[in-house]
């Protein structure tokens, strides 16, 4: 099985699945969703796992960095694919995944200008937002 990293039209699908209550189909997270507090306190352990794989400038985005997490809240990092390729976002996505017992989504950083080419769009706002949220490790 191979893992993609999350397009930002995809996220944007996920993040409205997520806001639908009732919805069948939306996912809960493993355990608790770790604070911004949790996170910043490993940056420097989350940046080294994102440089083994040839990612960088890791960014806390969503309900995490606007301190608005629920319980079924998932972990979303931004990141840079300097040098990676799929299967280095999916290690990084596991490896923190595992470090924090919850759901994590990657998304990476190179589909936000394309996102901000169309403001009125789903996911040129959810792209804009999430610049404007973004927590910088």
């Amino acid at each position: 099985m191979s893992v993609e990293p999350l397009t930002l039209t995809a996220f944007a699908e996920l993040a409205a699945l997520v806001q639908t209550p009732d919805s069948s189909t939306a996912t809960r997270a493993v355990g608790r969703p770790p604070s911004l507090s949790d996170v910043l306190s490993r940056a420097e352990e989350i940046v080294a796992l994102a440089r083994r794989q040839g990612l960088s400038h890791v960014r806390v985005v969503g309900s995490i960095a606007r301190g608005t997490e629920r319980e079924d809240s998932d972990l979303d990092l931004l990141v840079h694919g300097d040098t990676g390729d799929t299967f280095s976002f999916g290690r990084f996505q596991q490896a923190i995944a595992g470090m924090f017992g919850c759901r994590v989504d990657v998304i990476p950083d190179d589909e936000l200008p394309q996102a901000a080419a169309e403001p009125s769009s789903r996911s040129g706002r959810l792209g804009a937002r999430l610049i404007a949220d973004a927590v910088a490790l």
